[in-house]
């Protein structure tokens, strides 16, 4: 998935930045994690690329056919961990500007 943000700068001209969420989600300063709703009190980090485990995971995988039937070249899995209210989370600490103004998706 790649998201595109619109940023307003001086002049009412707009920058357009791209964050590639999928490129991004092995780098260093992301953060994957899984925990149980509704407290999240067994919060806990988990590794990139992993194989499918109980506490869940997150990996690419290159060439699947989708639920479009299509092959995709690059695909991003990420399962919760592996229990009812289960939920995963990457939190992305790239820099990324955002003007105090705002930004839209």
């Amino acid at each position: 998935m790649t998201l595109v943000f619109v940023l307003p700068v001086a002049f009412s001209q707009e920058e357009i930045a791209i964050y590639n969420l999928i490129s991004r989600a092995n780098d260093p300063l992301t953060v994957w994690a899984t925990c149980t709703l509704p407290t999240c009190a067994d919060y806990t980090t988990i590794p990139f690329g992993t194989d499918p485990d109980p506490i869940g995971h997150v990996r690419y995988h290159l060439n699947d056919v989708l639920n479009d039937g299509r092959v995709h070249s690059w695909v991003l899995e990420t399962h919760p961990k592996w229990v009812d209210n289960g939920l995963i989370e990457g939190r992305y600490r790239v820099p990324v500007y955002v003007p105090a103004s705002g930004a839209r998706l």
